[in-house]
C-alpha cells in the first residue's frame, strides 16, 4: 500500500477500542483492523490484516491512569498511519453511545458538538468519556481532519411513540407482555 487516502473507523470504549481502517475509494474492504484490550497499566493490541494475518503487541502506558486512552490512541494512530508505506487518513468515524435529543443522526465533530456531548455524560458515565477521548486528541493533532459521530441512540428517533426524543428507560407502568415500559424522560 503506498500512502493511500483512508477512512477509520473507532468503537472507543470504557475496556476496549476497536477499530477498522478502509481505502476511501473502496470501502468494501479492510485494510486493517484492531481491538485494545485495556488492562493494569496498558492494554493489548490485536491487529488483523486482509490476508487473515494477526498481531499482538502490549503497549505499555506510563503516566496518568486517566491518559490511558490517549496514550493507547496514539499508539493505534502511529500503527494506522505507519502501516505499509503509510496511509493519509481522511476521515474518521466514531460510534457513540449518546447523542442526546439534539443528535438525530450523524453529526460532524466540532468544538460545539463536543461541548454537547461533555453534557450528556452523566446520562452515560461510563460510556461517553471514552468515546470523546480520541475526538478531542485528533481535534488537537490534526485539526483539518474531518470527523463524524455516529450515535446509538438514533435508533430510537426511528421508534413508532409518541415522542422519540423522550423514549425513557425507567418504568411507570406494565404493558400486555408483562415488560415495564414509559414514554417519559428519566
Amino acid at each position: 500500500m503506498s500512502h493511500s487516502k483512508t477512512i477509520l473507523t473507532l468503537n472507543s470504549g470504557s475496556s476496549s477500542i476497536k477499530f477498522a481502517l478502509f481505502d476511501q475509494q473502496s470501502t468494501a474492504e479492510r485494510l486493517l483492523s484492531g481491538l485494545v484490550e485495556f488492562q493494569a497499566g496498558g492494554g493489548v493490541l490485536t491487529t488483523r490484516t486482509p490476508d487473515g494475518a494477526s498481531k499482538r503487541t502490549v503497549i505499555d502506558c506510563d503516566g496518568e491512569e486517566g491518559d490511558t486512552h490517549g496514550q493507547v490512541m496514539r499508539h493505534v494512530l502511529d500503527l494506522i498511519e505507519g502501516y505499509g508505506s503509510g496511509s493519509q487518513i481522511e476521515a474518521v468515524g466514531h460510534r457513540v453511545v449518546l447523542g442526546g435529543p439534539n443528535f438525530k443522526g450523524p453529526a460532524q465533530i466540532t468544538p460545539d458538538v463536543i461541548k454537547q456531548l461533555e453534557g450528556l455524560i452523566p446520562l452515560a458515565p461510563l460510556h461517553q468519556p471514552p468515546s470523546l477521548a480520541p475526538m478531542r486528541l485528533l481535534m488537537e493533532q490534526k485539526p483539518d481532519l474531518t470527523q463524524v459521530a455516529c450515535f446509538d441512540s438514533s435508533f430510537h428517533f426511528t421508534i413508532d411513540c409518541p415522542d422519540p426524543a423522550t423514549f425513557a428507560c425507567r418504568a411507570v407502568g406494565r404493558g400486555r407482555t408483562g415488560f415495564w415500559r414509559s414514554w417519559t424522560l428519566v
